[in-house]
């Protein structure tokens, strides 16, 4: 008899995400790992690959400013940055063309080619299922052929993907913008996929540019592109400012081209909105934990967070950790400062403003390039029971009213686990 798959859909942030049990999440993460192995796919993380661009624009040279670590602008390399998005990428995907490319693999069993026919053959399936894990992997084996195609037609100096978001760097002044795209886009369209309008840029970083930002009587800061997050910009600042420069003497007057790396404009719009909300739900509610959940709420933002996912996973969060290759904090301060603002407007007394600030106090005096992550780390893994106990009866009334620790309380992945489904709403 032939198994019945079953899964639920769920809407998150707009998207429609498939969500199916544990036995079947196993089956679809083991036949996605096994995909990778056989087709030798290896992704890089969202980190790594900023990383590489950095070293890219930089060519690797590196100064000394405000006691921290900065990249200096090769202009001698990137001369063309294009920036694009493949819009609704998983719903977009042709399934008919994944199966086929499946199929040149003679190496996979019944029972794997019958979980991934569940996903092709579903007529309630359109494209690949968010939230499935095999997802992943078949989207990356579907790209394989745009991939190629970029690497061949343009031979960029970097070229990276994460999942539908894309970036290519070349060096030269040969292209025409226009040709650029259309060929991105014709190419796309061969694999039912289309560009994105909104998010396509071509960012020329021409000589008369980069004279002119080296020049200028004042700092300037010059936009290049946002990928992943993360804002990227030349910031010209006079030499005189540089504590050390390994590979030249610095000239008194003369101003340097760095990469400035920060949180982009959107995601700090989105930081500061799930702020307010933060608030708002305090406001709303009258019960006396409520302004506890708003401080853990708060500080998971702010600091890293070691905790654990629901499948007791560990999990590292907030800016930290979700932006660790940031180096210039100017929008950590801005975002400290929508903080300050929601704590008078509120009007917290001085009890509570104390609970909330104690952790980020060192926030109010953010040097531009210089932000110690060390210095802002919460573990919840590494905390002993009672701890967690106290901070599970802060948010809880139900615990609260406890007055000792039962059995299960003694397990800390079940405290540290009830502890966020409660801060933010799983109950």
């Amino acid at each position: 008899m032939k198994k019945k798959y079953y899964y639920k859909k769920q809407n998150l942030n707009g998207r429609e995400i498939y969500i199916y049990n544990d036995e079947l999440m196993n089956s679809y993460k083991k036949l996605s790992n096994y995909l990778r192995r056989i087709w030798s796919i290896k992704t890089k993380s969202r980190q790594n690959i900023i990383k590489d661009i950095k070293e890219c624009l930089s060519n690797g040279n590196r100064i000394i400013m405000d006691n921290d670590n900065c990249l200096t602008f090769s202009n001698e390399r990137p001369t063309l940055i294009i920036r694009g998005d493949i819009h609704h990428f998983f719903s977009s995907v042709n399934k008919r063309i994944i199966y086929k490319k499946m199929m040149t693999k003679d190496c996979l069993s019944i029972e794997k080619v019958n979980l991934i026919k569940n996903i092709i053959f579903d007529k309630n399936i359109k494209g690949l299922p968010q939230g499935n894990p095999l997802s992943s992997s078949l989207s990356e084996i579907y790209l394989m052929e745009f991939d190629n195609f970029i690497n061949l037609k343009f031979e960029p100096i970097i070229y990276e993907r994460f999942v539908d978001d894309f970036i290519i760097v070349l060096s030269g002044n040969e292209f025409d913008f226009n040709s650029i795209k259309k060929d991105i886009s014709d190419k796309l369209k061969k694999l039912n996929l289309y560009l994105s309008d909104k998010k396509f840029s071509i960012t020329k970083i021409s000589e008369p540019i980069l004279k002119k930002l080296k020049q200028s009587s004042i700092q300037n800061n010059y936009h290049l592109f946002d990928f992943l997050g993360y804002e990227f910009s030349l910031l010209s600042v006079p030499k005189n400012i540089i504590i050390q420069n390994s590979n030249s003497q610095c000239k008194k007057g003369e101003k340097l081209l760095i990469v400035n790396i920060s949180i982009s404009n959107v995601k700090l719009k989105k930081y500061k909105s799930k702020i307010n909300k933060y608030f708002l739900d305090y406001k709303k509610n009258k019960r006396s934990n409520s302004f506890w959940i708003l401080k853990y709420r708060v500080e998971n933002i702010f600091c890293g967070v070691i905790t654990l996912d629901s499948k007791s996973n560990i999990q590292k969060i907030g800016l930290p950790y979700g932006y660790s290759e940031v180096n210039n904090y100017n929008k950590y301060f801005q975002l400290y400062g929508e903080l300050v603002f929601l704590c008078k407007k509120y009007k917290l007394n001085n009890f509570k403003r104390y609970e909330i600030m104690k952790d980020l106090h060192q926030y109010s005096d953010i040097k531009e390039y210089n932000f110690n992550i060390k210095n802002r780390i919460i573990n919840y893994n590494s905390m002993n029971v009672k701890i967690l106990f106290n901070i599970l009866s802060n948010i809880s009334l139900k615990y609260f009213r406890k007055k000792s620790l039962n059995k299960k309380s003694y397990n800390k992945k079940y405290i540290i686990k009830k502890i966020f489904s409660i801060i933010y709403g799983n109950k």
